[in-house]
């Protein structure tokens, strides 16, 4: 439970080519000024993202990349300068749905890519083995290939009417090192119920290398109940 004075500018700007081509630009200055605040956290990231979907016969392919460089910033005694790059790949038809990724967070064995202002757990893994205290990854970086797939059907009830279920593998390592830093798995059932509410459970299970940087081994399980209009 924090609460923290910070000196921060957001910049976002998107512009849609078309449904294949979305490009992306963005610049983010986060500050932490309060003392109580990790203030070496503060950093100044920017990058562009291009992102789109296309038919292919009966499939559609969907896919997003994205660049980025972040440094030290504002209250940071830090000095650093890392690099960050994503990719997505999504295959889908007759309701199956494959899917690889690859991230390469940077780090130089001191500092690492982070966001104070943000969770990871959407990123890396439900686990969150690599989100805590605002990073993104071990100081040695992270690389996570990942794939997965899943499967998607409408359902003609008076309580549901749709569900999905699926898996992702995740493996990561250390970007600067090599070293292997565990691998994890996460998996999802969800639900489309009557009025626009949404039931999903998910699961976690991470396990780690032998690795000093790797942690801990874990399981989480989460339920979570949406609705939207």
């Amino acid at each position: 439970d924090f609460d923290w004075d910070s000196d921060s500018h957001l910049l976002n700007i998107g512009f849609d080519v078309s449904e294949a081509v979305k490009v992306e630009g963005f610049a983010y200055f986060i500050d932490l000024t309060d003392t109580a605040a990790p203030q070496d956290r503060s950093n100044m990231s920017w990058g562009g993202r291009l992102t789109g979907a296309t038919a292919l016969g009966d499939a559609r392919i969907g896919y997003s990349a994205m660049l980025a460089r972040q440094s030290d910033y504002g209250s940071s005694t830090a000095d650093y300068e890392l690099g960050f790059a994503s990719f997505d790949l999504r295959v889908s038809g007759s309701g199956a749905t494959l899917m690889i990724g690859y991230d390469n967070l940077e780090g130089d064995g001191t500092n690492t890519i982070a966001t104070p202002l943000g969770s990871g757990h959407s990123f890396h893994g439900w686990a969150d083995a690599f989100s805590g205290g605002g990073a993104q990854s071990t100081v040695d970086g992270l690389e996570d290939i990942r794939f997965g797939a899943s499967y998607a059907a409408e359902f003609d009830g008076p309580l549901i009417a749709g569900w999905e279920i699926g898996a992702l593998h995740r493996d990561f390592s250390a970007q600067r090192t090599g070293d292997g830093l565990g691998s994890e798995w996460d998996t999802w059932l969800n639900f489309d119920l009557a009025g626009n509410v949404g039931l999903s459970f998910q699961y976690a299970d991470f396990d780690g290398s032998g690795s000093p940087l790797s942690p801990a081994d874990r399981r989480k399980q989460w339920v979570v109940l949406t609705y939207s209009r």
